[in-house]
């Protein structure tokens, strides 16, 4: 109703900087907050705007963009929702992490297979370079087996031997965790 009545949909709280996107992205559950997402986006709300202490577009906020905060919890149908409407799945936060990044070091499949379609760079280091640190090594120095598998198999093939600003393999970096799950898994693929 407020919408349909020409209410700003960029509007940002005061805190954080935060846009209705933004809340409706991270939200954890889907159905209203999809339909919420998605009349946010009708009405033209900005799919790229970033998070801004004090509700201005200054310095001192995390550049965090909806779709970052999407990636984060997971949540494939608003990444997809945000892509179709313009995001950039490549964009970087403050750190220097893309929502792909993002996404990778939380464990969230769902949302990296939804990245990955919309052209998300799974092979791009955080920073731009300057950590060396891929969706590869994120998934491996946090344990997270099955995105892990996830991404050295078909259709991605993430190259195993591909090494962070460290010089360190995924590999090596389970191996540092001592998890051995992670450890069997790449060990079977740099054999190959």
């Amino acid at each position: 109703i407020l919408l349909e009545a020409g209410s700003n949909p960029d509007i940002k709280t005061k805190r954080r900087g935060a846009t209705a996107l933004h809340l409706a992205a991270q939200h954890p559950s889907a159905g209203r907050t999809n339909s919420c997402l998605n009349s946010m986006l009708a009405y033209g709300g900005d799919p790229n705007a970033s998070l801004s202490p004090g509700g201005a577009d200054v310095g001192g906020g995390s550049e965090q963009k909806p779709l970052h905060l999407a990636s984060i919890v997971g949540r494939a149908e608003a990444v997809k929702a945000l892509v179709d409407a313009g995001a950039d799945v490549m964009a970087l936060d403050e750190s220097g992490w893309a929502p792909i990044h993002l996404a990778c070091h939380m464990g969230q499949s769902a949302a990296v297979i939804a990245l990955v379609n919309a052209g998300a760079n799974v092979h791009a280091p955080v920073g731009g370079g300057k950590s060396g640190s891929s969706c590869i090594h994120l998934a491996a120095e946090q344990g997270h087996l099955e995105l892990t598998r996830l991404l050295i198999e078909q259709p991605l093939l993430v190259p195993t031997d591909l090494v962070d600003g460290e010089g360190r393999t995924p590999l090596q970096i389970a191996q540092e965790r001592r998890d051995f799950d992670i450890i069997t898994l790449l060990g079977r693929y740099a054999k190959e």
